[in-house]
């Protein structure tokens, strides 16, 4: 298996409904995925064809963990103080 750094898909507009975009990927569009309007920047419309590029955010993800993990010890000290 190839690893790869970016993921980068094109993709078709076919609707969008009651805040949901729905997008054809594949090669013959034969893939939907539905996700919310919010993620699109304005004026995004029926027929648009996208380039969406998906990557992991390392930093988002560290960010991510560390507030886990301070949760975790609030949360202990707060128990602990109870007893």
């Amino acid at each position: 298996m190839t690893k790869k750094k970016n993921v980068e898909h094109v993709c078709c507009v076919d609707s969008i409904s009651d805040g949901v975009v729905r997008l054809l990927t594949g090669t013959d569009r034969e893939k939907a995925y539905f996700l919310s309007l919010e993620l699109f920047p304005d004026g995004i419309k029926e027929g648009d064809w996208l380039n969406l590029i998906i990557k992991i955010d390392n930093d988002a993800t560290k960010n991510g963990k560390q507030n886990v993990e301070n949760l975790y010890k609030e949360l202990k000290n707060y128990i602990n103080k109870g007893e």
